[in-house]
């Protein structure tokens, strides 16, 4: 039996880097916004291609800080309307480096960045990104009363038959057997 030869056998490689650091997090207190905090500084900073997490930084806050205040309910609706316009940036850009992509690595990379803005598209904007689900149905329901003399004849005997059925045993939920 022969050994296993690797494919890359005899192929100089360079020296490994180590794998990068999680980044250091500040605790949550870290720093607070006032109740009067004016958001728009801050979504005019994202629109511009800075991330939340560096604005955070810059106001001496913790991002989680941050994301309260554009929760706000009277915020939010901006917000969501800023990451609309950041994800479709993102996706265009995408588009644009797949179509001018040299090689396999840049392709790939912007088909990932292409599927990250397109997944936050439909969540933020289902109504125009989301996938359309329509049904239709063409079954049409008949009824006819049709019955005429016949109808009292069956009814007679349904009630016969509902006269005639007695329960002897009532079975609830809770006293079947547990098949699990």
């Amino acid at each position: 039996m022969e050994a296993h030869i690797r494919v890359d056998e005899g192929v100089k490689r360079g020296q490994q880097q180590p794998p990068a650091p999680w980044p250091i997090r500040k605790p949550p207190i870290a720093g607070k916004l006032g109740p009067n905090f004016d958001v728009m500084p801050v979504l005019d900073r994202y629109l511009r291609g800075e991330e939340l997490a560096d604005i955070a930084t810059d106001l001496g806050v913790h991002p989680k800080a941050l994301n309260y205040h554009l929760l706000k309910p009277e915020v939010r609706e901006l917000w969501r309307s800023a990451q609309i316009a950041v994800s479709l940036a993102d996706l265009n850009e995408a588009k644009q480096v797949m179509r001018d992509a040299p090689d396999a690595l840049s392709l790939g990379r912007g088909r990932e960045i292409s599927r990250s803005a397109q997944w936050e598209l439909e969540r933020l904007e289902n109504r125009l990104f989301g996938p359309k689900q329509e049904v239709t149905v063409t079954e049409q329901i008949d009824i006819r009363f049709s019955l005429g003399k016949e109808a009292g004849a069956l009814l007679d005997q349904l009630r016969v038959v509902s006269e005639q059925t007695v329960v002897t045993n009532v079975v609830t939920d809770k006293s079947l057997p547990d098949n699990s």
